[in-house]
């Protein structure tokens, strides 16, 4: 269910994506507001940078389209936004870079107190790095694609690792490193090459030898970040299959102890449920444990889905056979956005309530669980049983 509601969540973040660039194309192509889209190119072209020019054209058409209060008040909600999902970032990465890199070479097991002061340590050493990276770094590509092909230099090695070290015993730590180190090379080649090689160093390479084979390239980059996060994937994971294959799983390693499985399993944490489909429901994978509440959920979203998919083939087929005119996307766009945001609303004021009672009800939890030391995403060789 919260895989569920993080889906719905994302109606109005994608609202937001998708209204305000119309927003900004309206103002720069019409004729409503000559004088507030004058000023915003005028800012654009004094950018100068055309990757910077792209960043900022949308940011700099809302400053000249929103009222100063209203627009201190965006400003406010992108500022909360950042923070709430920065912090997140933060704790995932130092999580990450204490678990995966820092305790493997550790001779020793830390204590919590230990482990929770180097988990501080990492988080700052994150925040840090993402400062520096953020100011220093330049960016020509998308940030779209940006984002793909950045998140690749971890996610395209550790995305085989975590999938197949779980449901493939014949794992190894040789595999891991070898989709891991893949992985990032060949996404951190990637980002160099579109954000700093192509834009900055070939150009002065063409230059300096012509006739050559390097004049010949091309202006852009072959591949986008999309494309080179897709493609380091795939080559990461044939590393790790290939690693894996080539050397032997190390003994002892007790995958039921990592995951709480057998004699590992804790008490009263999970039910074996009968999940037989039952009609719609079963469809819809709603079982014994949904609550009405869960099911009208799942009801609602399933059907949220239909709608605009009916839409989607109603309108393809009208398409096919009707010529479609500016008018007629005028008026789809407004019904499209005029639904959505109704729709946000009330999900802002259900996930709002829902929110505060959960935040208390996740206090209360706090101080009532028992925290297990040993826990620590750390799993000790296990002996081999003794034969009788």
């Amino acid at each position: 269910m919260a895989k569920i509601l993080a889906g719905w969540r994302f109606l109005g973040t994608w609202l937001v994506i998708a209204v305000i660039p119309l927003f900004a194309y309206a103002l720069f192509n019409g004729n409503q507001f000559p004088e507030s889209a004058a000023a915003a190119q005028s800012a654009i072209d004094s950018l100068g940078d055309e990757g910077l020019q792209r960043q900022l054209t949308v940011p700099l058409a809302l400053k000249e389209m929103l009222p100063i209060g209203i627009f201190g008040l965006f400003v406010s909600a992108m500022l909360a936004a950042a923070i709430s999902t920065d912090d997140t970032y933060l704790h995932s990465w130092g999580s990450i870079f204490i678990q995966d890199v820092l305790l493997p070479f550790k001779k020793k097991t830390l204590s919590p107190e230990d482990h929770l002061r180097w988990l501080r340590r990492s988080i700052v050493g994150v925040a840090i790095f993402a400062w520096f990276f953020g100011m220093i770094f330049p960016l020509y590509d998308y940030i779209f694609m940006y984002w793909a092909i950045t998140g690749a230099i971890y996610v395209g090695g550790a995305g085989s690792v975590i999938i197949g070290g779980f449901y493939w015993k014949r794992a190894t730590t040789t595999g891991a490193w070898a989709g891991m180190i893949t992985g990032s090379v060949l996404s951190v080649t990637g980002v160099l090459l579109i954000n700093i090689f192509w834009p900055h160093i070939l150009p002065s390479l063409q230059e300096r030898f012509p006739g050559s084979w390097i004049e010949s390239l091309p202006k852009e980059f072959w591949f986008n970040g999309v494309e080179v996060s897709f493609y380091a994937s795939i080559l990461a994971v044939s590393a790790f299959v290939i690693g894996s294959l080539l050397t032997k799983p190390a003994p002892g390693f007790s995958m039921d102890r990592l995951l709480h499985r057998g004699a590992y399993a804790i008490e009263g944490e999970h039910q074996v449920i009968d999940r037989g489909p039952r009609g719609l429901w079963g469809i819809l994978g709603v079982d014994s444990e949904y609550t009405w509440r869960d099911k009208a959920v799942a009801l609602g979203i399933f059907l949220w889905t239909v709608f605009w998919f009916t839409i989607f083939v109603g309108g393809t087929v009208y398409g096919l056979g009707n010529e479609t005119t500016e008018e007629g996307w005028a008026q789809y766009w407004l019904f499209h956005c005029a639904v959505k945001i109704a729709v946000g609303i009330l999900t802002v004021i259900w996930f709002l309530w829902g929110g505060f009672r959960d935040l208390v009800q996740l206090f209360q939890d706090l101080r009532q669980v028992s925290v297990d030391p040993q826990d620590d995403g750390i799993i000790e060789p296990v002996p081999e049983p003794v034969a009788k």
